[in-house]
C-alpha cells in the first residue's frame, strides 16, 4: 500500500515533491481505482501539459 502523504513527480523537468497529505492533495491529487485511493503519479501541472518522464514540457 502506497503512502498518501508522500509524492514525487517523475518528470525530470519538474522535481515537485510533497511530504504531507495536504501537499499531496494540492500538488498531485488523488484517484480512486476500484475502491483503492492512490496518489496521482504526475503533478497537476505536468498532467495538464501532458509531460512524460522522457519528454518534459514544463521547462
Amino acid at each position: 500500500m502506497s503512502s498518501l502523504a508522500q509524492a514525487s513527480c517523475p518528470c525530470r523537468g519538474c522535481n515537485k515533491t510533497a511530504s504531507t497529505e495536504q501537499q499531496v492533495e494540492e500538488l498531485f491529487g488523488l484517484r480512486n481505482m476500484d475502491g483503492t485511493i492512490r496518489v496521482q503519479s504526475y503533478c497537476r501541472e505536468c498532467r495538464s501539459l501532458h509531460c512524460e518522464a522522457s519528454d518534459p514540457k514544463c521547462n
